[in-house]
């Protein structure tokens, strides 16, 4: 994965992304990772130990961001990017969950801008989608902004 770059990873369960996620931080990248998924519970599964993980939830507690918060979630991304220039990577995961809360227009353009911070900084944002979730005009948007990888299935 190149610096600079935002990947889609099209995958039904986010395996692969979070495997590339392990990757870097195992070659010494500072590590966001936003998802749906308890952080105890990431943990357990992936090798990301030292690295901050913010929940993506309704519940109430610290580093858990409401998904009706995404000014704020896209603030502290860019402020994480900004402050970890050139040997950062976010992992965003729980796209669809965000738009649930939000219409997608408000996601896509809180994606546009992380995405031209970590081209600036030289950041890697990687975001596991699950194609069946959007519609086609939808999924097309977000693929014309990153590179897209799909595993070997």
């Amino acid at each position: 994965m190149k610096k600079g770059h935002m990947y889609l990873v099209m995958e039904k369960k986010p395996k692969m992304s979070y495997g590339c996620f392990s990757d870097l931080l195992k070659k010494g990248v500072t590590g966001l990772c936003i998802s749906r998924q308890h952080p105890k519970s990431i943990r357990v599964k992936y090798p990301i130990a030292n690295t901050h993980i913010l929940w993506l939830t309704t519940a109430m507690g610290d580093n858990y961001v409401n998904p009706t918060n995404i000014g704020i979630l896209t603030n502290f991304t860019v402020n994480f990017i900004k402050s970890n220039i050139e040997n950062c990577a976010v992992l965003i995961d729980g796209i669809e969950y965000l738009t649930v809360y939000n219409d997608f227009n408000i996601v896509l353009k809180s994606i546009y801008y992380i995405n031209e911070v970590a081209m600036k900084n030289g950041a890697i944002v990687i975001i596991p989608v699950a194609p069946q979730a959007f519609v086609d005009k939808d999924l097309a948007r977000l693929e014309r902004e990153a590179e897209v990888a799909r595993p070997n299935q």
